[in-house]
């Protein structure tokens, strides 16, 4: 294979966005030429954000890539859409999600009459309205082409695309690593940890707000606008993260924390209900239902008073989440041989 450019929307700095980067980063390492190619600019007049500045120094735009046969496009299944585009190119889609790709289909008719009322020059940043458009062409994706070839980041993913998927050959695992910085500067001491519950607010928050009403002696502290370095701040200090919402991948922050010693405990939906995505016991795995807060608590509470035990049995888990970056090696030379 000549070619890889790997599509990314510009702008977001989130899981999605920096495991492609990474795809970019480690198909380089092992001999690939591979580019990371933003959708939804038209000049590269803008910098790559700063997270992403280890993993690539440079970047092209869509009508850049070569339309060869000896080449090769890997889009997120958010952009599937985009490869309609090219006749020549091998095609991937990579199901870093797989809720993403339903919602978003059934929620772009509704964002297109949002637009028609909102005046252009008034957003100020120009990638979020271009990544608005790249989005507005997306379509829940139909599988009619058996020549795509699909690439699951979680088993979740990997149940989805092969009860959709006619061609059952054309499906492979492609689980990337957690970001360069958490594989670097993780360390796990139990002398340092504290009684904090860690959350991440944008996740049924509704639910887990209940969780914290009723449990006023707890400190619970929401994931939200910290650096990176802040971040494994807050999971060496924790004991326990908490996590009631949809996962529509194998999720990156429980990898995160439970690497820096901090427990797990979620809910049952999507990846997290795969025990491959989320290898923890079927005890730190609760519906997050009404008639369930109590349990929760109870739970939490366990965790907490009894730390230095319960963390033996996240030790499959931290040892899945250390062991991704060599798998994710083997698998892209096997994808991409």
């Amino acid at each position: 294979m000549n070619k890889i450019y790997v599509v990314s929307p510009y702008g977001l700095v989130t899981g999605g966005p920096d495991a492609l980067h990474q795809m970019v980063y480690y198909l380089n390492c092992i001999g690939f030429d591979a580019s990371i190619v933003y959708s939804d600019i038209k000049s590269h007049k803008y910098e790559i954000p700063d997270p992403y500045k280890k993993y690539t120094k440079d970047y092209l735009l869509l009508n850049e890539i070569e339309d060869e046969k000896n080449n090769a496009i890997v889009v997120p299944e958010t952009a599937n859409h985009l490869i309609n585009n090219y006749k020549c190119l091998k095609k991937y889609i990579w199901w870093l999600s797989v809720d993403n790709n339903i919602e978003l289909s059934k929620t772009t008719s509704k964002i297109k009459k949002i637009l028609k009322k909102i005046r252009i020059s008034n957003l100020k940043k120009i990638y979020k309205i271009n990544t608005l458009k790249v989005y507005l062409g997306h379509k829940k994706y139909d599988f009619s082409d058996e020549k795509v070839i699909h690439l699951c980041a979680s088993y979740y993913a990997y149940d989805y695309v092969k009860k959709n998927n006619k061609n059952k050959k054309n499906i492979n695992l492609c689980i990337e690593p957690i970001s360069k910085i958490f594989l670097e500067k993780s360390k796990f001491n139990q002398k340092r940890k504290e009684n904090i519950v860690l959350y991440n607010p944008q996740k049924n928050y509704e639910f887990t707000k209940k969780i914290i009403k009723k449990t006023h002696d707890l400190k619970f502290i929401p994931l939200r606008g910290y650096s990176q370095d802040e971040l494994l701040k807050m999971y060496n200090k924790a004991k326990l993260y908490i996590d009631f919402g949809m996962f529509p991948g194998a999720e990156r922050i429980p990898k995160e924390a439970v690497i820096n010693g901090a427990c797990i405990l979620t809910g049952k939906y999507g990846a997290s209900s795969f025990y491959n995505d989320v290898p923890i016991m079927d005890e730190y795995k609760i519906d997050a239902k009404e008639e369930n807060i109590n349990i929760i608590i109870k739970k939490i509470n366990d965790i907490l008073i009894n730390y230095e035990r319960r963390i033996n049995d996240f030790e499959e888990y931290r040892n899945t989440v250390w062991n991704l970056e060599d798998n994710f090696i083997k698998q892209l030379k096997k994808i991409f041989k």
